[in-house]
């Protein structure tokens, strides 16, 4: 609840702050409340901060007028109660009643939420006594402060949307009143988002705890017409990519790189230390596994002029060689070509390189094979495919019954497992993507990459691996699976299980439910036509 103090104040020393959106009153609804009061009394109480003599009202302007109207007819109180607060809280509580009306246009939302700020309170600060998302509050921000004349009376009459106006306000002012002088008020939102993207920033490119920081952070973003989304704010993608670049490097005890020459890296057979590396210009973090940094050589000083001297006598020049130098040979050799079974040893080499330094690294071969289980077969995204179709079709193929389909993915666990796998990266921020690079698997927090590990690794297990799978029981079934079987093929399980057969088909079904523990019965795994 709101600290104030209620005082009765004598209508002379009441004013409307300037602060309040409208100075002006409409006149049907002034004559109204004139009527109300006169009959009803003031009903609720007027709000204002203190400033001198005079109590300036930010919440009741409409009251304000009607009773200072009242006055000078000679009627209606001499003074009216009024709620003390802090000037502060009395700019939040004036826009927060403007906000509230259904009339106020955009424009008169962003002068309200301007006034805050020019206050001193900061965006998150506003968004959270507003109740609105930060991304409103510097939308409405950039309204008040950046759209050109042009697009503000535009959009004051209406005549385009919010969504274009506060795309717009995002552009320089030179590109806003380009686009007015060229199209008007006939500008599509598609034409000015195709501006911004052009130069804007993926959103893949930031790590996950980037990402997620970027968004809490208020920072702006935007969609093409494929669904990427691109960020806006670059200087605020820069600061939270370097946050969260130093803190991977911090969790894999490596030295972060900003901006350093990679080439200068050099990848060694012991030792060596691992890098977190960002580039500011791209944005993009790169990992270094086991390699040390060599020195540039430093350009050769020019030799130094020498002494004038008396010009020497002529001298016959030597005679040519017969037999090429060795570096005047070397200079003109072609260069050599790589072939392809060199490059397939490279190739071989490289992939050797890594195997042995995940030999080493828990984490790197827990980011790997999720990097694998998720990016190869994007588990989680696609729900309706299952592991097994993608990964060994040929290797398992159910027998076709009406338990397929669907219900094959519950029943076999899958859609559990792959459904918590997809929650827990994106919780983590690791959007759906088509691809993810390993740094991002490596950006996980610890606990977040077990997890993540242990839910892949037991999707691969359902694969096929031996000739003697673990055999399932009758706890892994339930109700609807088992009522997909015929009457005769449930009373062959009871058998077979020695248990007495019911009246019904369903009180025989509960008894096989009543043994979870029993090995599930080869009389249903009969095929029926």
């Amino acid at each position: 609840m709101t600290a104030h103090t209620l005082q009765l104040v004598p209508i002379p020393h009441l004013s409307l702050a300037p602060e309040n959106t409208r100075q002006e009153a409409d006149p049907e609804a002034l004559e109204a409340l004139k009527a109300s009061i006169r009959e009803q009394g003031l009903l609720q109480n007027l709000i204002g901060y203190q400033e001198g003599s005079t109590v300036q009202i930010v919440a009741g302007g409409h009251r304000l007028r009607a009773l200072q109207a009242l006055h000078q007819e000679g009627q209606g109180p001499a003074q009216v109660p009024v709620a003390i607060v802090d000037k502060t809280r009395a700019l939040i509580l004036s826009v927060s009643e403007n906000l509230a009306r259904k009339d106020l246009t955009p424009l008169e939302e962003a002068e309200a939420i301007t006034s805050l700020a020019h206050n001193g309170l900061e965006v998150e600060a506003i968004a959270k006594e507003l109740g609105r998302s930060p991304a409103y509050v510097q939308g409405r921000l950039r309204l008040a402060r950046e759209l050109i004349p042009e697009w503000r009376k535009a959009l004051e009459e209406r005549a385009i949307s919010v969504a274009l106006a506060l795309a717009l306000a995002e552009l320089a002012p030179d590109a806003q009143a380009d686009l007015h002088r060229r199209y008007g008020v006939t500008l599509r939102l598609e034409t000015v988002r195709a501006l911004k993207l052009k130069d804007a920033l993926p959103a893949k490119r930031l790590l996950p705890a980037a990402l997620q920081a970027y968004r809490e952070r208020g920072g702006a973003t935007e969609s093409d017409l494929e669904g990427a989304e691109y960020l806006q704010d670059r200087a605020l993608a820069q600061r939270v990519q370097e946050e969260a670049a130093r803190a991977q490097a911090a969790r894999m005890q490596a030295e972060f790189l900003l901006d350093y020459p990679i080439h200068q890296l050099t990848t060694v057979t012991s030792g060596g230390q691992n890098y977190v590396h960002l580039n500011s210009a791209t944005l993009e973090v790169r990992l270094f596994f086991g390699v040390v940094k060599r020195e540039a050589k430093s350009p050769a000083a020019p030799p130094a002029a020498p002494h004038p001297t008396p010009p020497a006598a002529p001298v016959s020049p030597a005679p040519t060689p017969a037999t090429p130098s060795p570096t005047a040979t070397a200079s003109t050799k072609a260069p050599r070509t790589i072939s392809a079974k060199g490059r397939a040893e490279y190739r071989a080499l490289q992939m050797r390189a890594w195997r042995e330094r995940a030999l080493a690294d828990e984490p790197l071969r827990k980011a790997a094979l999720l990097m694998a289980v998720v990016n190869a077969f994007n588990v989680g995204y696609q729900p309706q495919a299952g592991v097994f179709s993608r990964m060994q079709e040929s290797a398992f193929t159910p027998p076709q019954s009406p338990m397929l389909g669907q219900r094959f993915t519950d029943l076999s666990f899958e859609k559990h497992l792959t459904q918590e796998l997809k929650a827990l990266l994106e919780q983590a921020g690791l959007q759906a993507a088509s691809k993810q690079p390993i740094e991002n698997f490596l950006a996980l927090p610890p606990e977040t990459l077990d997890r993540a590990f242990t839910l892949a690794v037991t999707l691969l297990i359902g694969i096929p691996h031996s000739r003697t799978p673990v055999r399932p029981t009758l706890g892994m079934a339930d109700l609807e699976h088992l009522k997909a079987y015929p009457s005769e093929d449930i009373e062959a399980a009871l058998e077979e299980l020695k248990l007495a057969a019911a009246k019904t088909k369903s009180d025989n079904i509960k008894r096989l439910l009543e043994k979870p523990q029993a090995v599930f019965p080869q009389a249903l795994l009969q095929q029926h036509k």
